[in-house]
């Protein structure tokens, strides 16, 4: 594993799309600020200078094991243990959003390049560490470790920490473990709870029931079963 350190570059993401070719298997690129960071559905994602962990994962060697959707539960996973170490009430919220209690403290983003010619995978992680404060908008919904502990903590240790977790359980997916679908079904937010979703274009309620072996959402909507692909999820108050 090798860490390529940024100051300031438009997006950790991005840098590992354009460079992939010249980088190795599990190179990790973090940066310090991001002026163009993104979230899922092309969200703007907000993050201090220096504050907080903003890091990217290339994979391009996937022993026949290449489903995005799996590869998003696996990181998911390998959060919640991180922060695990320093935090309770943690939750992974379908597809890869972590959260304490119902504030949103980490979001993943997945993007890959599939065909005959290249394969690659780059896993995209955001963590509130050291910032306390965000937009109005999202200040309400959102936490850092600093907030819930009061304390600051060293973003370079904790980067190489969860890097070095990141690594080894995509290691054991690769490997054919699928382990991590006990752990992602236990740390569920919402299970067995009323939820929203949009399907179609179109608002719907439903229950989580379970995750499916293949990493679909499985909810009972009505008098049917449906397995969800990709979506935006919200607990009925």
């Amino acid at each position: 594993m090798k860490i390529i350190k940024k100051d300031v570059i438009p997006s950790t993401n991005e840098f590992i799309k354009e460079q992939y070719e010249s980088l190795d298997n599990y190179t990790v690129v973090t940066a310090k600020y991001q002026t163009s960071g993104r979230g899922r559905t092309t969200r703007i994602w907000e993050s201090n200078d220096s504050d907080n962990i903003l890091m990217s994962l290339l994979i391009k060697e996937f022993k026949e094991r290449t489903d995005l959707n799996l590869l998003s539960l696996v990181a998911s996973m390998s959060v919640h243990k991180f922060l695990s170490k320093y935090i309770n009430n943690l939750y992974i919220k379908w597809p890869n959003d972590i959260l304490v209690d119902n504030k949103k403290i980490c979001g993943i983003l997945l993007e890959g390049k599939m065909n005959n010619n290249s394969k690659m995978i780059v896993i995209g992680i955001g963590i509130n560490i050291n910032q306390t404060t965000f937009n109005e908008d999202i200040n309400h919904l959102t936490t850092s470790l600093k907030k819930e502990l009061n304390k600051d903590f060293d973003i370079n240790l904790l980067t190489l920490e969860l890097s070095e977790i990141l690594v080894n359980d995509i290691e054991e997916f690769l490997n054919g473990s699928n382990i991590f679908l006990d752990y992602i079904k236990s740390k569920l937010y919402g299970i067995n709870k009323q939820i929203e979703y949009t399907r179609n274009n179109v608002l719907c309620e439903g229950t989580i029931l379970d995750i499916h072996t293949d990493g679909r959402l499985i909810v009972k909507e009505s008098d049917q079963i449906l397995y969800i692909n990709s979506g935006e999820i919200k607990i009925k108050r």
